[in-house]
């Protein structure tokens, strides 16, 4: 049976950390139309022969651009494996040789994104669209640019721009899942997450928000299978470790939600959201020594002044009462 201090109530859990999920860098081409194809064709008007995009090539050499197209492409590869520096050196590089190339700077903002540079990461953005005002994954990035900056509601426009100029991007929808998610808006949020899936179910994240769909009405069973779904999808994703990690909680399995907890903390702790996880899971256990340890961790990793901080301070309060002395 679900344990009772895990029951369906207000804040049964902390919010759901504001990490979305990665979209896959746009692989630029040779070809003048971008990875979009067919679809952006249409949207722009032009013909596979795509002259009109010339001018938003211009700069640099014909070598220079095949070059710039060579190093984003290795960029691609390396952010797909995690390797988020060593990508951003590539796409500075790819930049400097065609700087006329928006897919390079929506490239790179998903670089500096993951890299924690947001205010880098928002001038690419800017800098793509101001080059070309349909560039899809910019849009994408933008809105998460915003939701790192706790502007989730902000970060739905541009998600909605972006799918309506991609609407087969699967993150996309699972970004704005997420979106939704933390908004309040649990019937959209749903939806994305199943329209996420049904274009690309490898997508981890939106497995992991179904969990918390899942976990926030109580429904403990299906919010572990979903979260097993994320985590074997995944299993070096924050997000699904600890959605595996409340639903392991709610059924009264402490061992097993402290320890995905500690691995969540270990890949990316989201500013201490996931110590404020393992502190309500300590808590519950009967650990209050180990809950206050979590619970002064999950401050000092948010900072002082920040969204964050005052989300886990209203928390912690919540947490801290029903403690023993």
């Amino acid at each position: 049976m679900p344990d009772p201090k895990f029951a369906p109530q207000p804040g049964p859990f902390p919010p759901l950390p504001p990490h979305l999920a990665p979209p896959p860098p746009a692989r630029r081409t040779s070809s003048p139309i971008l990875i979009l194809g067919a679809v952006l064709a249409a949207l722009f008007g032009l013909s596979m022969a795509g002259g009109a995009l010339k001018s938003l090539r211009g700069g640099g050499s014909q070598a220079d651009r095949a070059k710039a197209t060579s190093l984003n492409n290795e960029a691609i590869r390396l952010i797909q494996q995690n390797q988020y520096t060593q990508a951003l050196n590539l796409l500075n590089q790819a930049h400097n040789l065609d700087r006329a190339n928006p897919r390079i700077l929506a490239n790179r903002a998903l670089a500096k994104i993951k890299l924690g540079n947001v205010d880098g990461a928002a001038a690419d953005c800017e800098a793509a669209l101001s080059l070309n005002p349909n560039e899809a994954p910019a849009y994408a990035n933008r809105g998460m640019v915003r939701a790192a900056r706790f502007d989730f509601a902000g970060a739905i426009p541009d998600l909605d721009r972006a799918l309506a100029l991609d609407p087969s991007n699967a993150y996309a929808w699972a970004n704005r899942g997420v979106a939704h998610l933390v908004t309040g808006n649990a019937e959209r949020a749903w939806t994305d997450f199943e329209e996420a899936l049904r274009r690309d179910a490898g997508i981890g994240e939106a497995w992991a928000g179904k969990a918390m769909l899942r976990l926030n009405k109580g429904e403990f069973e299906a919010a572990l299978a979903d979260a097993k779904e994320a985590v074997g999808r995944n299993s070096r994703s924050s997000d699904a470790l600890g959605a595996r990690a409340m639903a392991h909680a709610g059924l009264g399995h402490f061992d097993e939600a402290e320890a995905d907890a500690t691995a969540a903390i270990a890949i990316d702790d989201q500013g201490g959201m996931y110590h404020l996880v393992r502190a309500r899971i300590r808590a519950a256990a009967g650990n209050p020594k180990g809950c206050r340890e979590d619970l002064a961790a999950a401050r000092k990793a948010a900072g002082e002044g920040t969204p964050q901080r005052k989300t886990i301070d209203e928390t912690a309060v919540e947490i801290e009462a029903g403690l023993p002395e």
